[in-house]
């Protein structure tokens, strides 16, 4: 009796002791997906949840950089100003340069929008980080015939030429060097400047716009838009 004991639980023992082996040889050399996919299982277990639910994901408060912030306010505060001078320009400061968010005016509403984000194999673009609701506000701009007009108003001295100087537009996504930093304040509202820059060759000539307006200012004329501030 006392022999076969002995011989049972020396069995356990043996059994103990391999189980124990196995565990660390397959600690050691299982593949990495299946460990990941234990180790995962073992924290899904320690959240409470069921094997195939994942722990949640908790997303962190957007930081918009104090630049795109502060442009963002004083377009706004610009926006707002009733019953100004006409015609004139107002400096808004240099468009910020971040590929991570921009301003993008649109009929009733400004707002900061973060850039595009790879989802999968497809770009999508992620929801608005801020909006301010505008009622009434249109989004106007410079170009096209109202690039020659303002071409002949502000730097020509045409008076003739000095209505007409925007034209509306559904949607603006501010980019430096597209806009200036100055915009024209007119009957429409507040106005954005398309811009461009001439050929190295013009030697800083401020040259009446070319392809009928369409590409906007002249960059090399700015000197008269700030001659022409409100």
């Amino acid at each position: 009796m006392n022999n076969r004991a002995a011989t049972f639980t020396e069995f356990v023992g043996w059994a103990i002791g391999i189980f124990i082996v196995i565990v660390i040889l397959f600690l050691i050399f299982a593949p990495n997906q299946l460990f990941a996919k234990v180790r995962d299982q073992a924290i899904n277990f320690g959240f409470g949840l069921l094997p195939e639910q994942k722990k949640p994901e908790f997303q962190g408060k957007t930081e918009i950089p104090l630049e795109v912030q502060n442009y963002f306010g004083n377009l706004l505060s610009q926006i707002r100003q009733q019953n100004q001078k006409k015609n004139c320009t107002v400096d808004l400061g240099e468009i910020p340069s971040n590929d991570k968010f921009s301003i993008v005016l649109y009929n009733d509403r400004v707002q900061i929008e973060s850039g595009n984000v790879e989802v999968g194999d497809k770009s999508a673009l992620t929801p608005q980080i801020k909006t301010e609701s505008m009622q009434g506000f249109r989004p106007c701009e410079v170009s096209g015939i109202a690039a020659l007009n303002l071409h002949g108003c502000f730097v020509l001295g045409q008076e003739r030429q000095c209505n007409d100087m925007s034209k509306a537009s559904s949607q603006i996504s501010l980019e430096k060097n597209k806009y200036s930093r100055y915009a024209l304040r007119d009957e429409k509202g507040l106005c954005l400047i398309n811009i461009y820059e001439d050929s190295i060759f013009d030697f800083g000539r401020c040259d009446p716009p070319r392809y009928d307006g369409m590409e906007g200012f002249d960059s090399d004329c700015i000197k008269f838009l700030e001659a022409k501030l409100c």
